[in-house]
């Protein structure tokens, strides 16, 4: 169980800033924890009102790597409009730029390390964020990547999401350290309140410089929180107070904090934030009717995007159309029909 008291991250902390342009503001980030660096993060960062209205709207439309938010519903609803057809679901949900979960967990890691190699490979001034939470955080995937990211310098951030628990287990249970950002061990750290939208910002721009100026790869550990349960199955308070979840959602919310930045810094009235607040509603509104009527994937699609040379569609000597599909029945009556066969 979290403490709301002796936990640094759940402790409030004013936000100073000032208006040195009218359509500028500065704002405090909040206090970041180092490993084995001897830079950090801007403390200071500057917005600009579209800046922070751009935030406050893509956060609460809930969009990856730009991607439009009904292209995202159409995949989790098994469309073909969907970015990958229907076939990945929330687990497989692939973009360009975006590679996606995967099945087996902590293994994304490895494939970013991969994605890090071919960008030192061509020369490129990218930067690979491997995201894994602290449930995959133990697993050995993760430590053999950041083992081969040392020693080849990959441009690569190890980006340890840590809600405080694995599904239902919290992390003191699984883990014998909780400092996932010291965790690269010859890898340096950084650790990061990932409840305040700007600071996250800051921390992010830190790493891809870190990244893209030679020195190797980064872990980063976002400090952050999980309103509701791991997955439909998981309720999410048998292991924690609907109380907790309240306090930090009510004191710390992400959206709710970059709210008090726009309002306080005169970025944004309060009319202004509720216009926004019901457009983005509507799109969301437009976006799931219009993807309801979307069209399923045809059964063809099934045997597509799977080899560059894909065989014939046929699985077992037939085809999709000829295979005969037997109606529902239990084992039980499945072996009373033979016997009465057998008996006749």
């Amino acid at each position: 169980m979290i403490s709301l008291k002796n936990t640094k991250f759940f402790a409030l902390k004013s936000v100073e800033f000032r208006r040195y342009f009218s359509s500028q503001s500065c704002f405090q980030t909040y206090p970041y924890k180092l490993f084995k660096l001897d830079q950090r993060p801007a403390s200071k960062v500057s917005c600009t009102k579209d800046e922070l209205l751009k935030y406050y709207q893509q956060m609460q439309t809930i969009r990856k790597m730009e991607n439009l938010i009904g292209n995202l519903y159409s995949e989790l609803m098994g469309k073909s409009s969907g970015n990958v057809h229907g076939k990945g679901g929330s687990m497989h949900m692939y973009e360009e730029h975006f590679y996606g979960g995967n099945g087996i967990v902590g293994a994304q890691v490895p494939l970013g390390g991969g994605i890090a190699l071919a960008m030192k490979h061509r020369k490129q001034k990218n930067v690979c964020f491997a995201l894994y939470g602290d449930g995959a955080a133990n697993q050995g995937q993760v430590f053999e990547t950041m083992n081969m990211a040392k020693l080849w310098k990959l441009p690569i951030v190890f980006v340890c999401e840590n809600n405080g628990f694995g599904m239902g287990t919290s992390a003191e249970r699984s883990s014998a350290s909780t400092d996932y950002y010291t965790r690269g061990d010859y890898i340096p750290g950084l650790w990061v309140d990932a409840m305040d939208v700007l600071t996250v910002r800051e921390a992010t721009k830190f790493c891809k410089e870190w990244c893209n100026s030679g020195n190797g790869p980064l872990v980063m550990e976002l400090h952050t929180y999980r309103y509701v349960g791991h997955s439909v199955s998981d309720p999410g308070t048998s292991y924690r107070k609907r109380e907790e979840v309240e306090a930090v959602r009510k004191a710390h919310d992400p959206i709710r904090r970059l709210k008090e930045h726009l309002i306080t810094s005169n970025s944004a009235t309060q009319d202004e934030v509720k216009k926004i607040d019901k457009g983005i509603q509507q799109e969301i509104d437009q976006a799931l009717e219009i993807v309801s009527n979307d069209p399923d994937l045809p059964k063809e699609g099934v045997y597509c995007d799977i080899y560059s040379n894909t065989n014939p569609q046929l699985v077992r000597g037939v085809t999709f159309d000829e295979s005969i599909v037997q109606p529902y029945t239990t084992t039980s009556q499945l072996l009373q029909k033979l016997g009465r066969q057998l008996r006749h």
